[in-house]
């Protein structure tokens, strides 16, 4: 089941680390190098024991969000976490509850439903709720008089059905979003000759054959 591929890629990733250590350069060049890395975000990462680049590759991810099979609006369960890809369709919604706090909504919807999507304090979502584009969406499914909502999902492109989305052990501060897009960074510094170390026969098996 899942679970055994969870166990299965952390132990190939592990191996992995053999790899990494090759390129020593990684581990001589601090956090704060990685693009969007300041130095705040910086002693964020030392509070996980991470103080340099190839400190974050061989961090490892402490469970995994499944987003291979997206449910459907009508599907989605009152109290149950799911995925659903939807298009949203009304535009953001902004409600101002004080000075600094903000609330913002918007409807979605598939071919089964329609679900109402809410945010708090992020007045940045409202540059990525664009009228008619599709997205995953990955939350808890709240249910009151008959209308479906999710707050504070995380909104991903749809083209990230199919994957699994890590997620990390954090500290106050630090989001998985963050982490992710320096991982995706970092990553990308390795050397383009590297192997993967996670046998076919579970990337067959999982479908991960990316």
């Amino acid at each position: 089941g899942y679970g055994v591929f969870h166990r299965t890629l952390n132990k190939y990733r592990e191996v992995s680390v053999l790899s990494v250590h090759t390129n020593k350069s990684l581990f001589d060049k601090p956090i704060e190098e990685l693009k969007y890395v300041g130095k705040q975000r910086g002693l964020l990462y030392r509070k996980l024991g991470i103080t340099s680049i190839g400190e974050l590759i061989t961090y490892y991810p402490r469970d995994y969000d499944d987003l291979s099979e997206p449910t459907t609006v009508f599907s989605a369960i009152d109290g149950e976490t799911c995925c659903i890809k939807v298009k949203i369709s009304s535009r953001p919604k902004i409600i101002k509850t004080s000075k600094d706090k903000m609330v913002i909504t918007c409807t979605a919807e598939d071919e089964t439903g329609v679900i109402k999507l809410t945010f708090f304090n992020n007045k940045f979502i409202t540059n990525k709720l664009v009228m008619d584009k599709e997205y995953l969406v990955y939350g808890k499914v709240i249910c009151q008089y008959n209308v479906k909502e999710m707050q504070s999902p995380q909104l991903l492109s749809s083209n990230d059905s199919g994957h699994f989305l890590p997620i990390y052990s954090l500290t106050s501060g630090l989001t998985n979003n963050m982490l992710r897009r320096n991982m995706r960074d970092a990553l990308g510094m390795l050397p383009s000759d590297m192997s993967d170390t996670l046998p076919e026969k579970y990337k067959k098996e999982y479908h991960r054959t990316d």
